[in-house]
């Protein structure tokens, strides 16, 4: 299952080359924010159980474990905005 993961998260596809710039608001970081390091996002990642069931967003580990540095990248901004 790992390669169709690999082949939809290829850097290579058109769509995916594109450069995005994604804003996720314009919050403060506080006492209570915290920024995430991208290697402690990538590592997080690479230790989830594999062959386990999705969680609410339903999205498999298999296809964040296949994720390429733009993935972990955006993924990092996301966690930091919330």
């Amino acid at each position: 299952m790992g390669n169709i993961f690999k082949g939809l998260l290829t850097e290579n596809r058109e769509r995916y080359l594109r450069k995005q710039e994604f804003e996720f608001g314009s919050k403060e970081i506080g006492m209570d924010k915290f920024n995430l390091d991208i290697e402690i996002v990538k590592m997080t990642i690479k230790s989830l159980k594999s062959n386990t069931s999705c969680g609410i967003g339903g999205v498999p580990a298999e296809l964040l474990k296949s994720g390429t540095e733009r993935l972990y990248e955006l993924l990092r901004q996301i966690f930091n905005a919330a």
